[in-house]
């Protein structure tokens, strides 16, 4: 449990604060207020020193990637390659990757150049 003796530690409200994705400042306000803490430990907290560096050499655990490319455009890339239209070189090239890197490029877009995406089913 994170609350003992009616006291948490500064690594535990920040690790709160990351679980539910909100700044510490975020929090601090909320536990404001529900009541769960005063308006003076929040200005308190605000102005620590050590609760600011804590708060700031866990954040880039947190920080998300987003992709090099929008999905759309690496699956048109992708259909156009199956079909022919384009070239596994320059696949890869629209990528930026390199052809060794190029399969593991496609699987972070949840694309497999191994499957049979070729499959085909008649129509009546």
């Amino acid at each position: 449990t994170f609350v003992v003796k009616r006291k948490i530690i500064y690594a535990d409200l920040i690790e709160i604060a990351r679980f539910f994705d909100v700044s510490p400042e975020a929090l601090l306000y909320r536990l404001l207020n529900i009541k769960r803490i005063t308006k003076e430990s929040l200005e308190k907290l605000l102005k620590d020193r050590l609760f600011r560096e804590i708060d700031r050499s866990t954040m880039s655990q947190r920080w998300w990637q987003p992709p090099q490319f929008p999905e759309g455009f690496v699956r048109l890339a992708f259909v156009a390659y199956q079909k022919g239209k384009l070239s596994k070189s320059k696949l890869a090239k629209l990528l930026d990757t390199s052809l060794i890197d190029l399969n593991s490029t496609l699987r972070e877009y949840g694309l497999n150049d191994q499957e049979g995406y070729d499959a085909e089913v008649r129509a009546a």
